[in-house]
């Protein structure tokens, strides 16, 4: 049985600001459902009003109902792999967990709860960053920004990337619905920068690449496709006359590195995959199609705090990432306009299909190495590893304890696995 006094655990964190902005205009109930009892939380107007113990069958408007052996594995310490959240323990393990809009509405607040919650359970202060009075200083970061013009299918894009280091051009492609921003840390890397010329760029309708000028596109439904990406890489490494670069990914980005090894061999020494697959595994039916994509990504009774919550949710946990580098994958999620999240999973979920083709990639002319994480929900280990027994010749690391965005919620492990990928690219032509 799970003891959690949950009445003195919302007296602790009823006050909390993030608490109260999660469940900010929540009125009804939410259910945290145990094998033999519930605890119900009334809320109005997003104020919790009542704490109660109930039968475990009562119902409630949201609930959450994991068997007391699944809870023990959410709230430790150290969750085994896809318990660290609630919904990927729904998609990954099948943990019971109410659907529909008010749900997703509030899946910050339960996200929350569930974090604040495995500190409570484990006696402990949930670990955040403590604010450090810093002297004045004023400092530079060797990170230069530039746009170029690109026409792609008759449309001229203003495309911006920024560049950093001196010697073997090395491209960063970033996440869906995400920008250049997620290779900050990378960037200004002196360690790698004194031989790689990093070049991060934000894909049109991304970061500061702006919609184009002299198109309606909105009135077109933003999507993108397998086609779309490789003619912008085309157009993007003839502009800047870059010659066999490396090129490294993540998601969706992660899933580029192997279309690129195989259409454009040509154009690459190496590609590097963060969370590379054949496929992208399928979890969950309402976004196996185009239409379940936009519903649950691109809905106006969802705001941006959903997406950029959820994606918060896949990182690694303590030890491997910090609170802040946690919450920084919220807040870059958060920045996308609507409906671009959606739209690149459509390459992300469904365009990107590398089954019956991978095993004709040439790592003798274009080298694959591939890094997932043990914690990755989107690309699980298992994904990876039947890509990389596709692809003879290819290298691929698991990164112990790792999630989704490892650039970014992880750098200094990160680094470790990269380093040596990074020292042997530099050997090849």
């Amino acid at each position: 049985m799970i003891e959690i006094d949950m009445q003195k655990f919302f007296e602790e964190i009823g006050s909390k600001y993030i608490v109260k902005r999660f469940a900010r205009g929540l009125t009804g109930t939410l259910k945290l459902g145990f094998d033999d009892f519930a605890w119900v939380i009334t809320f109005e107007n997003g104020i919790v009003k009542k704490v109660e113990k109930a039968a475990a069958d009562i119902t409630a408007d949201i609930f959450i109902c994991p068997k007391d052996e699944e809870w023990k594995k959410i709230l430790a310490q150290t969750p085994p792999p896809f318990y660290n959240a609630v919904y990927i323990a729904s998609t990954h393990h099948g943990v019971k967990v109410s659907s529909g809009v008010k749900t997703m509405q509030y899946t910050p607040l339960i996200d929350e709860l569930i974090r604040q919650m495995r500190a409570f359970y484990n006696g402990k202060n949930l670990h955040e960053i403590s604010p450090q009075p810093h002297q004045p200083n004023v400092r530079f970061e060797n990170v230069t920004g530039h746009y170029v013009y690109l026409t792609i299918d008759g449309i001229e894009y203003r495309v911006f990337y920024e560049e950093a280091g001196q010697g073997i051009p090395f491209l960063l492609q970033h996440t869906a619905g995400a920008n250049s921003q997620e290779y900050r840390k990378l960037m200004n890397d002196p360690e790698f920068t004194k031989d790689f010329r990093f070049i991060a760029y934000d894909l049109p309708y991304h970061g500061k690449s702006l919609p184009p000028e002299d198109y309606p596109w909105w009135e077109h439904e933003y999507t993108l496709s397998l086609d779309f990406l490789l003619k912008f890489l085309d157009a993007f490494t003839d502009a800047l006359k870059l010659e066999r670069s490396a090129y490294m990914g993540c998601s969706m980005g992660g899933h580029l590195a192997p279309d690129l090894a195989y259409y454009r061999p040509e154009k690459f020494r190496a590609v590097v995959g963060i969370g590379a697959g054949l496929t992208t595994v399928k979890v969950d039916t309402a976004l196996n199609t185009l239409a379940g994509l936009r519903y649950v990504l691109d809905n106006p009774q969802l705001s941006n705090l959903y997406i950029g919550t959820t994606n918060e949710a896949i990182v690694a946990l303590p030890p491997y990432s910090s609170p802040n580098s946690q919450r920084e994958v919220g807040w870059d999620y958060s920045n996308a306009y609507p409906g671009v999240f959606a739209g690149d999973l459509y390459y992300y979920m469904l365009d990107h299909n590398l089954v019956g083709k991978a095993q004709d990639i040439d790592t003798s002319k274009c080298m694959l190495y591939m890094l997932t994480g043990t914690y990755d929900p989107g690309t699980p280990p298992e994904i990876t590893q039947s890509l990389a027994d596709q692809v003879k010749g290819s290298k691929l690391t698991f990164m112990e304890g790792v999630g989704h965005y490892a650039m970014l919620e992880a750098y200094p492990t990160f680094k470790k696995y990269f380093t040596p990928i990074a020292e042997e690219i530099k050997t090849l032509k």
